[in-house]
């Protein structure tokens, strides 16, 4: 398997996986995951709050993209980052 594919594994892994609620709890595997995208409520604004918290989950469990970045292009999101054994970005469509 490539570090390209794993990655892909390992994002898809964060977004089907449904986090802990619970403010006590420190960073860490408890909170792997991301809330439903159901919870967020209907619309592009709910669409961009969850693509920064996304992002801001995958700065934190997946330290194999340097310069990631989480947009939406044509109604899905994107996962844009650099891998350790390229120069140039990679994209990631969910």
């Amino acid at each position: 398997m490539s570090v390209k594919e794993s990655v892909a594994r390992s994002i898809q892994q964060l977004t089907t996986t449904q986090y802990v609620r619970d403010g006590q709890l420190l960073p860490g595997i408890l909170n792997f995951g991301m809330p439903s995208i159901c919870d967020l409520g209907v619309g592009g604004g709910d669409l961009r709050q969850f693509s920064a918290l996304l992002k801001e989950r995958i700065q934190q469990f997946e330290p194999r993209i340097k310069g990631v970045d989480v947009v939406i292009e044509r109604g899905r999101l994107v996962v844009i980052g650099t891998l350790p054994d390229s120069d140039e970005p990679t994209r990631w469509w969910l």
